[in-house]
């Protein structure tokens, strides 16, 4: 193991005495690995009042060598968390169920387990690490707590990680970052060998779509083999399928821990001088964000949510009030469910906010056409295709509406413009 990963995390629990035997069995059964239980030694005088009293320790190897664990323990003299600030433990414990609350408060038998192992296969490793912590607070009645993420696991949340979803260990944090503005970043990363990352000056009103670049993000860098090539690093793109791809860089600054943190940062507009970078990168953010929120709002309406879609549709343009995307998609639900007047009223309002863009003729076309306005919905689709004559849907409407004025061979011929665009 060339190269190594120290992990460490706390079981709380009130279990008086350490079943280690119990703990043994298990694990063999799980198959994790050969474990040995060492009892503490015989302390030749008396603890200082407030010193923990150590209960042992039980060592654990991988089968393959892959990691080596230790989980000791010892009976403190006050509960575990007692330095945690409480509004954070309050926030901790209203999330667990039943009992775990009162252990998490109050108990004083501190588990530290901590793994040195190969950064390799991450996935598989936090698997392994889940099936452990299951069994532990099984048999000690206990909770972990994660002090990277701020974060408590209970045996419920760690058989989802047993499932695959490993993305239980990372943590997605939202917080202002401006007055309008919203920095979105992850807590974790570096439990499997990779730096944290972030973006700042999200749009507020997209944060849901901030928060699901990230979380694609650390999903994708997670399954990666950090010491087999796939590291973050400047300049590295990170492919979130259909929600975009984004550009890794070194932050301006760090996270709260100093801990080395990552930006992602959309793909274009970034050639441009520093002095100009900054407002560039905020709006290529936006784009990017709104591009994926226009994407999920069309999954919404196919889904039967044309309510869903359109809050969805709304949230972008409070981020951006001309994005192209968002009218057409909301003008277009408004005439699929029968409200053609409403996506008349975007139209030309955009036409009167800027007769210089194809998209609010676009829509006005397609209200008119809806309506049954045909003479008027030719007309509007004209100006967009002398506005924009390369987008293929202008064709495509102008000849749904020639064919309907039985105007064959004008609507075969926009037709064939529509094929022509789209192959070339």
């Amino acid at each position: 193991m060339s190269e190594l990963l120290t992990i460490t995390l706390q079981i709380i629990s009130e279990t008086s005495v350490f079943p280690f035997q119990n703990c043994i069995t298990e694990i063999n059964k799980a198959k994790l690995g050969l474990a040995e239980f060492h009892p503490a030694p015989v302390l030749q005088s008396a603890p200082a009042p407030a010193a923990p009293e150590p209960l042992g320790a039980l060592h654990l190897r991988e089968t393959l060598g892959r990691i080596n664990a230790k989980i000791a323990a010892e009976r403190r003299r006050q509960p575990v968390l007692l330095e945690v600030k409480p509004a954070l433990l309050d926030a901790l414990a209203l999330k667990l169920p039943e009992s775990d609350p009162k252990i998490l408060r109050s108990g004083k038998i501190a588990y530290t387990v901590s793994l040195v192992c190969s950064g390799e296969d991450a996935a598989w490793r936090m698997r392994w690490l889940a099936a452990l912590l299951r069994i532990i607070c099984k048999e000690v009645n206990g909770v972990v707590f994660d002090p990277i993420t701020e974060r408590v696991f209970t045996t419920e949340t760690l058989a989802h990680s047993l499932q695959g979803d490993i993305t239980g260990f990372i943590v997605i944090v939202s917080q202002p970052d401006g007055p309008e503005t919203v920095r979105v970043y992850t807590k974790g990363l570096r439990l499997f060998a990779q730096p944290e990352i972030e973006i700042v000056k999200a749009p507020a009103s997209l944060q849901p779509e901030a928060a699901a670049v990230i979380h694609s993000a650390a999903a994708a860098l997670a399954e990666g083999n950090p010491f087999a090539g796939y590291t973050l690093s400047s300049g590295v793109i990170i492919d979130c399928g259909d929600i975009g791809s984004y550009q890794a860089e070194i932050a301006r600054d760090t996270s709260p821990d100093g801990a080395r943190m990552y930006m992602l940062t959309a793909l274009h507009a970034l050639q441009l001088s520093a002095s100009e970078r900054t407002a560039a990168e905020e709006f290529a953010i936006t784009q990017n964000l709104a591009h994926t929120a226009v994407i999920l709002a069309q999954k919404a309406f196919e889904a039967g949510s044309p309510d869903g879609a359109l809050a969805i549709c709304d949230r972008v343009l409070a981020a951006d009030a001309l994005n192209a995307e968002a009218l057409s998609l909301k003008a277009g639900i408004f005439i699929k469910i029968n409200h053609p007047l409403e996506a008349l009223e975007i139209g030309q309002a955009l036409i009167a906010r800027s007769a210089a863009r194809f998209i609010g003729y676009f829509i006005t076309g397609q209200a008119f056409a809806a309506l049954g306005r045909f003479t008027e919905a030719d007309r509007a689709l004209t100006q967009a295709i002398r506005l924009n004559p390369d987008n293929a849907e202008s064709y495509r409407a102008r000849a749904q509406v020639y064919q309907s004025m039985g105007m064959s061979a004008q609507a075969a011929a926009d037709t064939a413009r529509v094929h022509s665009l789209l192959n070339s």
